[in-house]
């Protein structure tokens, strides 16, 4: 059984899995920011094609390359 969907602006889930593909937020950052649940989100996640873990390391790592002078 899926979670409730049909009141959340779809708006809002775009953000938030753009946020989420890119690395820029976690899970729980983006359910606060949409006001929605984080298993709403885990849903959302489970049906994309990505790792969010994988993009928010891979984010990090850039940062802290150009944080340090390096590219």
């Amino acid at each position: 059984m899926s979670p409730d969907n049909s009141t959340v602006d779809p708006a809002a889930r775009r953000a938030a899995i753009y946020l989420l593909s890119q690395g820029l937020a976690t899970p729980s950052e983006v359910a606060e920011l949409a006001a929605v649940s984080r298993q709403l989100i885990r849903y959302w996640l489970s049906r994309e094609k990505f790792d969010w873990q994988k993009a928010r390391n891979a984010r990090l790592v850039k940062s802290w390359r150009t944080a340090r002078g390096k590219r």
